[in-house]
């Protein structure tokens, strides 16, 4: 063991020392420059274009040798939002390039300087969330010639407020614009919201936490507190042996959750390479600084309380014993110590199997000390179990690299299942299954009435995604409205406004109804049905027959509540949040993944799947998201249809992404078909449960994944990002799976021919089902022909 220690020590020596040679950018400026003159009439790019750009991120992967650089487009000094475009270079060539240049940038640019001071800006963005500056902004640091300033909290933020000067291209033009960041205190978002730096209007907003709504449920009210709270580090008591082995009693991988089998003590679980001094260090030194629930990965807690600051963690005592009893028919308070271990141990566990796929210390990962020096540390996950902040959700915030990623892991109330019941007409009479909205009071008390249909005033007239034409006729009513094109929040005040006294929505897809998430207040309850279930409704009330219901369930508890840190699949979800904003433009821009068109949520939902493989396992299978937090027991899970290879258990192609609303929906499709890729790998070089030094299939399906995510340029859709895939398939294995991948992707739409249109819009994709002919098998023999004309 001290042989191996010291060994770590030489090689991470010789890591730093490499740390402090010349940045990639100086040694590859020609070569990037030179290819940018090649490329540029390729993307219709000026000489100017291609001349003003700045190096956001680069670093290389030493296995490899690849230099990933994130080229950042500017006009007059300022940056493009989102402008990124990703270059990888080998051995001094540049060997790929995904751009994100705007030609002819500086024709389309409309100011050069502001109007709106950054304070007004401030004001402004603050004003867009309904909030008013408590306090003075004090300048706390100025960057240049970047022109981002960090401003104080103005007592409504939580972090300070970051404010940055840039292009935002809308249309054919490039508006000046203020990037203002900000944290609100009480909430767990962390927006940025683009203001018009001359005019001071609201121009766009994306959230860099990132919510998944995996089941039915109802916010409860103000969460129970633990008054033997320890807000004390716990740190090694001084003069007792450190230690870095662990004992953890957890659901440990590939269990999914507890629905799947039972605990297990598993020792020393962590990776020799990714967390060389153990899972509770951070000094690099042998030994651990605490004996909690802390360490450089990340550092669990509870957060009963919702402060957002860290609440009791359990101590494992000087052994790291972390063996704690647990009783799943008890309220999950009773079990912490068990919960916030499992939570600990997952985080850990992704930590490592990430960064022995290439999620290291220079793409961006998380940790509070980069042992080999680069990249940016002090920002380990901040993982809070069984939070105060609402239930039936989770979510994960990823700021830029340096910043702390922060996992919310809620409780799962054991409530009744919502209940539709049709009570007139006598045809259609019984019981049909709802799913609850995650706002609104909740079906505290059945509600009966009359059902209406809701009819506006443009096609498909029954959204309520515009005026209502047939307002008078929902007052005291049960409104019935369809999923799609506005937010679940606007369709439920939009029929309040008119008097209703519930809302059914009616899934617009096939497959079970979902839990309706949003943020905005209602005072009147909602569910939603499936579609057959509501177009047997509709059909009733379009013939002028009288539908008389209730809404009732969804209040008398059966079992204790489910903690959702107990469900691997989900917390591997949250992280994966974490992996692909970071990875995607870079670790300095978490900005890229909010186009309409993008795999966030897939690449989440793929990353629960693939961890929890077990051997003996088929693509065929069938595999449902969020099965134990829902306590579902047919398997069916929260998407439209359960991931499978089997086309008949889930259908979903290229061309399904047009009818998909909502980033979850979206997302089914790109995890799907990596899904079938996974299998493809598999099944032709096997399946190895060794995460951390394992050659089968699937560790290629996550290598290939993780170094997509790196290759794609930002604000990708899914022909970017598979061409990315395809690329790391190049690069790591010189195209050894490159048929197989073809393979998958031309399954499910994603063939030769398949034009995703823009990555800002959905429903302009045109799917193909095409092999390239690289992969395809000549079915004739050539006939040559030497005949004299």
């Amino acid at each position: 063991m001290l042989k191996q220690r010291q060994l770590i020590r030489i090689a991470l020596f010789l890591v730093l020392l490499a740390s402090v040679l010349p940045l990639g950018a100086q040694q590859y400026q020609a070569e990037i420059n030179a290819y940018l003159q090649r490329a540029k009439t390729d993307w219709q790019l000026t000489d100017a274009d291609i001349a003003n750009y700045v190096v956001s991120d680069q670093y290389t992967n030493r296995e490899t040798g690849v230099t990933y650089t994130y080229l950042h487009q500017q006009v007059a000094g300022l940056r493009v939002f989102n402008a990124v475009s990703t270059m990888a270079l080998r051995d001094g060539k540049v060997v790929h390039f995904a751009n994100r240049f705007h030609a002819d940038a500086g024709r389309k640019a409309t100011a050069a300087e502001p109007v709106l001071t950054k304070e007004q800006a401030v004001e402004a963005a603050a004003a867009h969330l309904g909030l008013t500056l408590k306090e003075r902004l004090g300048l706390l640091r100025a960057e240049t010639p970047r022109r981002r300033s960090v401003l104080s909290g103005g007592g409504i933020a939580r972090e300070d407020i970051t404010v940055e000067l840039l292009y935002l291209a809308q249309g054919n033009a490039l508006r000046l614009a203020w990037n203002v960041s900000i944290a609100p205190v009480g909430s767990r978002d962390w927006w940025n919201i683009r203001i018009d730096a001359l005019t001071g209007e609201y121009l766009e907003k994306n959230n860099w936490t990132a919510y998944c709504d995996f089941g039915p449920g109802h916010q409860h009210g103000a969460a129970c507190r633990d008054s033997h709270r320890r807000m004390t580090d716990a740190p090694v008591p001084a003069g007792e042996e450190k230690l870095t082995a662990g004992n953890y009693n957890v659901y440990a991988l590939p269990l999914e959750a507890p629905l799947f089998g039972g605990r297990s003590l598993v020792t020393d679980p962590h990776s020799t390479v990714a967390s060389p001094y153990g899972w509770h260090d951070t000094d690099g030194a042998d030994g651990a600084e605490f004996t909690i629930t802390r360490g450089n990965n990340v550092y669990a807690y509870e957060d009963r309380a919702d402060a957002n600051t860290p609440g009791y963690s359990p101590d494992g005592g000087p052994a790291l014993n972390f063996d704690f009893p647990i009783d799943l028919s008890q309220a999950p308070e009773a079990n912490q110590d068990a919960v916030l271990t499992n939570l600990f141990y997952m985080n850990n566990m992704l930590h490592d199997i990430l960064y022995e796929h290439g999620f290291d210390e220079r793409a961006g990962n998380f940790q509070a000390t980069n042992y080999g020096g680069e990249g940016l540390g002090d920002d380990y996950v901040l993982a809070e179990g069984q939070d105060g902040g609402g239930t039936n959700n989770a979510n994960f915030s990823t700021p830029d690299d340096g910043a702390n990623g922060t996992m919310q892991m809620y409780l799962w109330p054991a409530d009744e299942p919502a209940v539709l019941q049709v009570l007139l007409p006598e045809g259609i009479a019984g019981d049909y299954f709802a799913v609850e909205a995650t706002f609104g009071p909740g079906l505290a008390a059945p509600v009966t009435g009359a059902a209406v249909l809701v009819n506006d005033v443009e096609a498909p007239n029954t959204d309520a995604c515009q005026a209502l034409q047939n307002a008078n006729d929902l007052a005291g009513k049960i409104v019935f409205i369809d999923r799609g094109a506005c937010s679940f929040i606007s369709k439920v005040n939009a029929a309040e406004g008119a008097g209703a006294i519930a809302v059914v929505v009616i899934n617009n897809t096939g497959g079970a109804p979902i839990s309706m998430g949003g943020t905005g207040n209602t005072d009147i309850p909602s569910v939603m049905i499936s579609q057959a279930d509501g177009d047997l409704i509709r059909e009733q009330l379009n013939a002028g027959v009288a539908v008389e219901v209730t809404l009732g369930g969804g209040g008398g508890a059966t079992s204790a509540d489910r903690d959702g840190s107990l469900d691997n699949g989900i917390v591997a979800h949250e992280y994966g949040h974490g992996l692909s904003n970071r990875l995607t433009g870079g670790p300095s821009n978490s900005n890229c993944l909010f186009n309409a068109e993008q795999g966030g949520e897939g690449w989440s939902d793929w990353l629960g799947l693939i961890l929890s493989i077990e051997p003996g396992d088929a693509g065929t299978d069938s595999r449902g998201i969020g099965t134990y937090a829902l306590n579902d027991l047919s398997g069916q899970g929260i998407r439209r249809f359960p991931y499978s290879t089997d086309m008949s258990i889930n259908p979903h192609t290229y061309g399904s992404v047009a009818t998909s609303v909502g980033v979850h929906a979206v997302g089914e499709i790109w995890s799907q078909v990596l899904w079938d890729m996974t299998w493809k790998l598999i099944d032709a070089e096997g399946f190895d449960p060794d995460w951390y030094n394992g050659t089968g299939g699937n560790n290629v399906a996550l290598r290939l994944v993780i170094e997509g995510m790196k290759l794609q340029p930002c604000g990708p859709g899914y022909i970017d990002a598979r061409d990315a895939i395809l690329k790391a398939d190049e690069i790591l294995y010189q195209n050894a799976h490159r048929c197989l991948i073809w393979e998958a992707f031309a399954k499910r739409g994603m063939g030769k021919n398949a034009d995703q249109g823009s990555a800002d819009a959905t429903g302009d994709e045109t799917e193909d089902f095409d092999m390239p002919n690289v992969c395809l098998t000549a079915t004739t023999a050539p006939t040559a022909n030497f005949e004299p004309n």
